[in-house]
């Protein structure tokens, strides 16, 4: 899985769906991915919005961390996407959303993480103050990402890729 990317693959929030079902699929064509994964012990996502028993999720376990561990040797990547993932909580914590988000996960996986995607598909102006002093950039398909090395937000436009058979 080496060469320039012309078209990043990315997967959010860490639904163990993603690990089962595409990731074999991206394997087997040599393809590699961002998973942007959330830094909590939650097994399912969005707890705050009723989701207790659907939307099983990355929750850090030992198996998991050995999977993530394994996934990044093989030439993928694994980003941060905030802890909790809450849209009432992010704002009242950003530096825990968006630094402590990007610890938890070098001190778990014991690599660097250099990516952080914002969660909900838009840029938050307070998760991106708190990005500014942290060594991370954001991928491409972000509609507005920060990036360390110009310490401002960069827009950029979204890419759809569609396949037809024939």
């Amino acid at each position: 899985m080496n060469g320039q990317a012309l078209v990043s693959l990315t997967f959010d929030d860490g639904f163990r769906c993603q690990f089962e079902k595409a990731l074999p699929i991206l394997n087997s064509y040599g393809i590699p991915a961002t998973f942007f994964l959330n830094a909590n012990q939650n097994q399912t996502h969005d707890l705050w919005s009723s989701h207790t028993n659907d939307w099983w999720k990355i929750d850090w376990r030992d198996e998991d961390i050995a999977m993530l561990k394994k996934l990044v040797q093989n030439g993928h990547e694994i980003g941060s996407h905030s802890v909790t993932h809450d849209p009432n909580k992010m704002p009242t914590q950003p530096d825990v959303e968006a630094r402590e988000s990007k610890r938890l996960i070098e001190s778990w996986l014991g690599s660097k993480v250099s990516s952080f995607c914002y969660p909900f598909y838009h840029t938050h102006a307070y998760l991106a103050n708190a990005m500014k002093p942290v060594s991370c950039h954001c991928p491409a398909f972000s509609s507005r990402c920060f990036t360390q090395s110009s310490r401002s937000l960069v827009v950029s436009s979204q890419a759809r890729i569609s396949a037809k058979n024939g």
